[in-house]
């Protein structure tokens, strides 16, 4: 399922492609396309990581810990070392 969303957002036509993918996944990519509003979802995207994504975190983390998260205050990075590089920087 996330490597065929992943496919979508790499190749936004996929989505178009009826019996390509399943419905759910399709679903999934319009949805995060619509939230990703330079067009970019690799390397040369937001430092904070797009909205939508951070969005979603945040609602997790509210429901999981039962206090409000803000996405504002989220950053994503590929893993804890590039995190921690970049509080350092």
């Amino acid at each position: 399922f996330h490597r065929q969303v992943l496919a979508c957002l790499a190749e936004p036509s996929l989505v178009d492609k009826e019996g390509l993918y399943a419905e759910d996944v399709r679903q999934r990519a319009s949805k995060y396309l619509a939230g990703v509003h330079d067009g970019r979802v690799g390397a040369y995207s937001h430092s904070k990581g797009h909205r939508i994504f951070r969005q979603e975190v945040a609602a997790w983390l509210s429901e999981r810990d039962g206090f409000e998260a803000n996405p504002e205050d989220i950053f994503l990075t590929d893993g804890a070392s590039a995190a921690v590089k970049m509080v350092m920087q």
